[in-house]
């Protein structure tokens, strides 16, 4: 009994270099939410297909460091075609902060590894999910599976 958004047809994009991170968040986000999801493996890849059908997407979760374009500077080109788009950055690196991922643009911050409650949480307080979205499953899966952590 998982509680599903209508997504009208559009799709969440995840950008990661790291194929394994890449597509265990994916697994994650359409097991736990139900959404359709996109991989790219470069920012590269994943601007072009912005680019090409920007309504095609609602929400973006990109890593920070990536060979060729960091994620700073893909989500602010992703901004230049949206400045609407919600953009969620995912980083091991201990050298960003929140502060200046909001002044980058982020709609928030993932520190890697994760526990899955922080992405439920960073989701819900970013707009993306509504405030009850997790009560269903926490009702279904008691104790909630919390401890799952995304490296």
């Amino acid at each position: 009994m998982k509680t599903k958004l209508n997504f009208s047809g559009k799709r969440w994009m995840v950008v990661d270099d790291n194929t394994d991170i890449l597509y265990l968040t994916s697994a994650i986000l359409e097991r736990l939410i139900g959404v359709p999801v996109e991989c790219f493996h470069s920012p590269q890849a994943a601007l072009a297909a912005f680019q090409k059908a920007p309504e095609r997407y609602e929400f973006v979760i990109t890593d920070f460091d990536m060979p060729g374009m960091d994620g700073e500077e893909l989500c602010r080109r992703l901004h230049e075609i949206d400045p609407a788009l919600k953009v969620l950055l995912s980083t091991g690196s201990g050298i960003v902060s929140d502060d200046i991922v909001e002044e980058w643009g982020f709609c928030g911050c993932l520190h890697k590894p994760f526990p899955l409650s922080q992405l439920k949480t960073i989701l819900v307080r970013a707009g993306i999910l509504p405030k009850n979205f997790f009560e269903a499953e926490a009702k279904v899966f008691s104790p909630a599976p919390a401890a799952l952590m995304v490296a």
